[in-house]
């Protein structure tokens, strides 16, 4: 993280978001099950939702950015 800038919008958005807050109100959804796959950490699916709506992106295409950018 130390490379990327921190005047970087998705920066600022991502300090500035109440990560906390929705991860408390959205934890009852994501409850672990012993079989399956792990879950997947809440900010990630909420940073992911936020990010294809911001930048008007397919799942395919916020999953491949999220790949290939850092400031994803």
């Amino acid at each position: 993280m130390d490379m990327l800038d921190s005047k970087d919008p998705l920066i600022i958005l991502a300090d500035n978001f109440p990560w906390s807050k929705i991860e408390n109100n959205l934890k009852k959804y994501y409850h672990n099950q012993k079989s399956g796959r792990p879950n997947k950490p809440i900010r990630l699916m909420v940073g992911l939702l936020l990010l294809k709506q911001l930048e008007n992106l397919s799942d395919e295409n916020v999953v491949l950015q999220f790949k290939r950018n850092p400031y994803y």
